[in-house]
C-alpha cells in the first residue's frame, strides 16, 4: 500500500525470467557493492508484529542474503530471510538474541515462490505455496532504525547467488490462501 521503492546500488542486473517474458528478474548481487537498499522506513519497523517477505527465487549456488533488515555494518537488531546451501533461514534479532526457523531450500536453477512470515508469534516458511517449516518464537522487537536490503545482507557479506523477482515486504501475514495464489 504504501509502494516505497528501493534505492539501486552498483550495477543490479535486470533481465527477463523467460525468453519473450515482460517480467524481469535482478541478479550480479555482490559483496558491498551490487544490491538494492531502503534506508529507514518506519513502516518497516514490526516490532513484535506480524510481517511477511514474499516473492520469487531461482538460486543458482548455495548462499546468500534475500533480505535483511537490520544496521548496516553488522547484523543486528532485524529480519533476514536466507537462503544458505541446504536451507532456508528467516530469523528475528534484537538485542538479546534470536527467534529461528530453517527449511528446505528451493532447486537451484528452478524459480520457486518463498514466503517467509511471522504470524501470531510463530515464524513460517513456505516454498510454492506449501508450508515447509514453522516454529513458536519469542516476538523479537523490530523495532530500531533499521535498513532494509535486497540481495546483500546488512553486515554486507553473502551476497544472493540467484535471481529475485516480485519481491516485497509487508506489516500484515497473508493467509495460506493469499499464500497460494
Amino acid at each position: 500500500v504504501n509502494g516505497n521503492g528501493l534505492q539501486v546500488f552498483g550495477t543490479v542486473t535486470k533481465n527477463p525470467v523467460a525468453t519473450g517474458a515482460d517480467l524481469v528478474a535482478y541478479s550480479g548481487f555482490s559483496n558491498s557493492t551490487n544490491y538494492f537498499e531502503q534506508p529507514y522506513n518506519a513502516d518497516l519497523q514490526f516490532g513484535t508484529g506480524d510481517f511477511c517477505y514474499m516473492g520469487w527465487i531461482k538460486p543458482t549456488t548455495a548462499g546468500g542474503w534475500i533480505i535483511s533488515q537490520g544496521v548496516v555494518g553488522s547484523s543486528f537488531y532485524g529480519a533476514s530471510l536466507l537462503f544458505n546451501g541446504g536451507f532456508l533461514r528467516l530469523y528475528t534479532l534484537d538485542t538479546t538474541s534470536s527467534s529461528v526457523v530453517d527449511g528446505t531450500a528451493p532447486t537451484n536453477g528452478v524459480w520457486s515462490s518463498i514466503a517467509g512470515i511471522r504470524r501470531n508469534g510463530v515464524l513460517e516458511l513456505w516454498v510454492n505455496g506449501s508450508l515447509i517449516a514453522s516454529n513458536a518464537v519469542t516476538n523479537r522487537n523490530l523495532n530500531t532504525a533499521n535498513v532494509t536490503r535486497v540481495g546483500l545482507g546488512t553486515d554486507s557479506l553473502s551476497s544472493l547467488n540467484g535471481s529475485l523477482a516480485l519481491w516485497r515486504i509487508s506489516a500484515t501475514a497473508p493467509s495460506p490462501e493469499q499464500i497460494a495464489k
